[in-house]
């Protein structure tokens, strides 16, 4: 049974002299095979379903353009809306140009529809 056991112990290895060392070379060990898999140059590529860089870029593409395509960047913004916040921006004397100021009013409005779908992009990617 010490036989067995001491078999066993032989075959992790010697003592690990320099733990820092150890561990640096685990996690670039790690970091490396991480990036191979994610830029498809991994030496186990899988050829039954897509992972890692072709399942983000799946996701990004065509997960997450699908739904940005069905986003219509005009809903719940009138013509009325706009000249509103254009009026209400220029004060008591009319404006040639656009102010900045009510512009970025409407913009960060309709910017906010786009964070359900940017989030729920994140945590596939993440998921991955």
């Amino acid at each position: 049974m010490v036989s067995q056991f001491q078999s066993l112990l032989n075959s992790y290895g010697d003592d690990v002299s320099d733990k820092s060392q150890t561990l640096l070379q685990i996690i670039t060990k790690f970091a490396s095979a991480y990036c191979s898999t994610i830029e498809g140059t991994a030496r186990n590529i899988e050829t039954t379903e897509l992972c890692g860089g072709a399942r983000i870029c799946y996701i990004f593409h065509e997960t997450f353009g699908h739904t940005l395509d069905s986003i219509h960047p005009l809903v719940g913004l009138t013509k009325m809306d706009i000249l509103t916040a254009i009026r209400n921006a220029t004060g008591p004397r009319p404006a040639l140009f656009v102010p900045e100021v009510s512009f970025e009013l409407l913009v960060k409005r309709q910017i906010r529809r786009l964070e359900e779908p940017s989030l729920r992009c994140v945590e596939l990617v993440h998921e991955e």
